[in-house]
């Protein structure tokens, strides 16, 4: 979209709202009715964070070299990011909130689920454990 006004070329850029909490918090849950309610594009962090699926080893190493903050992702979830907010509001599920500014995504507002960490646990459980994991559990 290009601003008002006759200054073409000059891209504007829809709100980014941020939506974190820890894993079974319910992000998912809330950005997507966001998002539907809003009709804006939603991105998912777990689309592109790749440091949970690597080896022991490889975050000892990157712990050691600081935990380098770009090396989080397997692709540019920044770029992507950016772009779609030049097309609509974007709904960005990340457990990193703000700190995505540091990347050149202007937050506009940021949400924090708090839960109870018993409860976030349970709903991970139930979201991951298949119901035959849940036999061979109580066996």
């Amino acid at each position: 979209m290009v601003y008002p006004g006759g200054n073409e070329g000059i891209v504007k850029k829809y709100p980014v709202i941020t939506v974190s909490g820890c894993p079974g918090s319910g992000k998912t849950t809330l950005s997507k009715r966001l998002a539907d309610e809003f009709g804006w594009t939603r991105i998912s962090f777990d689309d592109y964070e790749g440091m949970t699926s690597r080896a022991p080893e490889e975050l000892a190493e990157w712990r050691k070299a600081g935990m380098p903050f770009d090396q989080l992702f397997v692709s540019d979830c920044a770029v992507d990011v950016i772009n779609a907010s030049e097309r609509s509001g974007v709904v960005f599920e990340t457990p990193l909130g703000r700190l995505h500014q540091q990347e050149g995504i202007a937050v506009a507002h940021s949400i924090w689920i708090a839960c109870n960490l018993d409860v976030a646990l349970s709903r991970v459980l139930l979201k991951e454990v298949s119901a035959q994991d849940w036999q061979d559990i109580q066996e």
